[in-house]
């Protein structure tokens, strides 16, 4: 995860360590945040022991959660790059995008995120420290130049000052 603040709107700073699997780690408290910024990846192609999704919540008393308000985009990861699927969401691959998304807030012209399932989902289960009102979100549509299958790569974000 990333944000950026109202100071430097489109400087990401990264948030907290990089998350391999669904698990409630919890990051650290961000001040003077403007957006925040989601990146994931999937480990190959989506199918129902490999869906592409993340869930996300914060604990203030008025619960950040991942839903269709974020808007989300699918990016492709070429074979040719030398970027490994789990290392696409890293600082180094990812700041690019996540800088021309936030100029001038063109993030903003992307579909909204497209909500999975709910938290407690009969299939995945509750995710602790994760509040009901949470839903698993990827980015809607194909993937870049795929026919048939989502994209393996998104960018999530949500404004907090709207």
């Amino acid at each position: 995860a990333y944000y950026a603040k109202a100071a430097a709107p489109t400087t990401p700073i990264q948030l907290g360590p990089f998350q391999k699997y669904l698990s409630s780690q919890f990051l650290p408290a961000i001040d003077a945040a403007s957006t925040l910024i989601f990146v994931a990846s999937n480990t190959g192609r989506y199918t129902i022991t490999n869906p592409a999704m993340f869930i996300l919540s914060s604990d203030s008393s008025e619960a950040l959660v991942s839903d269709k308000s974020w808007y989300c985009k699918g990016f492709d990861n070429p074979q040719d790059s030398g970027v490994s699927q789990e290392d696409w969401p890293k600082a180094a691959n990812a700041v690019s995008l996540i800088t021309d998304a936030l100029t001038n807030e063109k993030y903003k012209n992307w579909p909204k995120g497209v909500e999975l399932s709910p938290n407690l989902s009969f299939i995945w289960g509750l995710i602790e420290n994760i509040p009901l009102e949470a839903n698993y979100l990827w980015a809607k549509g194909l993937a870049p130049g795929s026919k048939e299958n989502p994209p393996a790569n998104v960018i999530c974000i949500k404004s907090l000052t709207d």
